[in-house]
């Protein structure tokens, strides 16, 4: 083997290695890629490995494959593998693979104008080209190590972008947003399939590449790249103002009816009151009728009459004193729902009177709270048995609850000018915030649910307060803080 020959063998290695290297960094930001999308360490280092795996044999066979074709089996390849890994968001997941195959050409793209740029600087300096042979393998391995580089910080940058400005990353796409989203990264694709067949096709027939003779064809592709990842990220920022719009109109849909929820309270609470004034209006009757049964020594018809009228002030009467009669009506409509569904709701809640809190605000942090906890209790239930008898103010203390039931416990308190109020239920499994508030995401199916929590914390919010979530010794545990409206700075 003369000398030319080994440097050309030396040439074809470092150009295998450079090659090897991108394959595995591309592996391993596909990985960096899908982790805030909510894959598991390992599902995303398992796909990372896949697309390596995949496009190392196929890149070193002994014949020439289309590159298009094999960047898009090793994509392929490891979505594939994510979504068997991890069955859900399969939508979410089928945009990604497109967005991955793209930004994997994109920054090809301008890696390879880099290359071209170094290189042609490379053959005008004289000293590395007519010199010493070795001297240009030595100016050539840098350009390579370079071009490693550059590839690697490009393809970066275009994920960190894409990344940062897709934020609804935790939530799949429904079918009609997939094919809007797969719109603008199918037609990218088809310009991507046109430069190939043009180059192939020049090579062909003229025996040369396109950009040899034709040096304006690199900029134009590298120009179309630059577009075309600009055009995905107005996409991207499109579709999120969509869903940030969409997010505003359920839960302004959601509180509406919670509004309307607390005016059908509102009416009881006041349906209430006007029993109570009819009663004390007939008070003065139903005296002058026991004088009279008194005087006519009718003890019997006395005591009959007392307990129908004691009987009718107790259906009238409040089951819950918070201190409050709206939140008495709330408790007692939301502790008859925990029974029906087979849970206990213990209550040791007080109404913070004088602290300047709106009874509306509460209402709204009582009922989305014990919605929760009562919905998200494991293993409730109907409840069949029959209580025709009023339902009587729970008990403080666990040791009337009935062992079957799991318990939903609320309580409040203040401390100084910051007054608390906690609900926690049985909770199984671990807790795990979605999104950017940071908030667990709703077990509930359907688009309307998912908003509870996020309206407790605005309503917490407009009382310099918010939210503790927690998972203590095996109990969901909500912690809301209001501040006094006299402290709020």
């Amino acid at each position: 083997m003369n000398e030319m020959e080994q440097i050309g063998r030396y040439w074809d290695l470092v150009l295998r290695i450079h090659s090897l290297i991108t394959l595995a960094c591309t592996g391993y930001l596909l990985y960096r890629f899908v982790r805030p999308y909510g894959a598991s360490r390992r599902a995303a280092a398992l796909a990372g490995g896949a697309h390596t795996a995949v496009m190392v044999p196929l890149y070193l066979v002994p014949w020439e494959l289309p590159g298009m074709f094999v960047y898009a089996a090793g994509t392929a390849a490891a979505f594939v593998l994510l979504f068997v890994l991890e069955r859900e968001k399969l939508r979410q997941k089928l945009f990604l693979g497109f967005l991955m195959y793209l930004l994997d050409w994109i920054a090809s793209g301008i890696t390879n104008e880099v290359r071209g740029l170094l290189l042609r600087a490379m053959l005008r300096i004289p000293s590395l080209v007519e010199a010493d042979p070795w001297r240009s393998l030595g100016a050539y391995s840098i350009v390579e190590v370079l071009c490693t580089v550059v590839r690697f910080l490009t393809t970066t940058l275009l994920i960190w972008i894409i990344n940062r400005i897709y934020v609804c990353k935790k939530e799949d796409m429904d079918n009609r947003e997939l094919v809007l989203m797969l719109i603008t990264p199918l037609l990218v694709c088809a310009g991507y399939g046109t430069f190939v067949f043009t180059s192939e096709t020049y090579l062909a027939d003229l025996g040369k590449y396109i950009w040899e003779t034709n040096p304006a064809f690199s900029w134009i592709k590298v120009g179309y790249q630059l577009h075309s990842y600009l055009a995905l990220i107005v996409q991207l920022a499109f579709y999120q103002r969509i869903k940030d719009s969409h997010k505003k109109e359920k839960e302004a849909a959601l509180l509406a009816g919670q509004i309307a929820d607390m005016k059908k309270h509102i009416d009881e609470v006041e349906g209430l009151y006007r029993e109570i004034r009819g009663i004390r209006h007939d008070v003065g009757n139903h005296l002058m009728i026991m004088e009279q049964l008194v005087s006519r020594q009718q003890p019997g018809e006395a005591a009959a009459y007392l307990r129908s009228w004691r009987s009718q002030t107790e259906q009238v009467s409040p089951a819950i004193r918070t201190g409050n009669p709206v939140t008495d009506v709330v408790l007692a409509q939301k502790q008859r729902r925990a029974k029906e569904l087979g849970v206990e709701l213990v209550s040791e809640f007080w109404f913070p009177e004088g602290m300047g809190v709106d009874v509306f605000d509460i209402s709204i942090l009582l009922s989305n709270a014990l919605d929760n906890a009562v919905d998200n209790t494991p293993g409730n239930a109907p409840d069949n048995t029959s209580d025709n008898t009023p339902a009587s103010a729970p008990d403080n203390t666990s040791d009337n609850t009935p062992a079957s039931r799991p318990v939903v416990q609320l309580r409040s308190w203040r401390r100084k000018n910051v007054y608390l109020m906690e609900v926690s239920n049985p909770f199984c499994g671990t807790l795990a915030p979605e999104g950017r508030d940071g908030l667990p995401k709703s077990t509930k199916e359907g688009p309307e649910h998912g908003f509870g929590l996020a309206n407790m914390r605005r309503t917490a919010q407009r009382y310099y307060g918010d939210l503790e979530i927690r998972v203590e010794d095996g109990r969901f545990v909500l912690t809301v803080m209001l501040q006094a409206e006299q402290e709020k700075m």
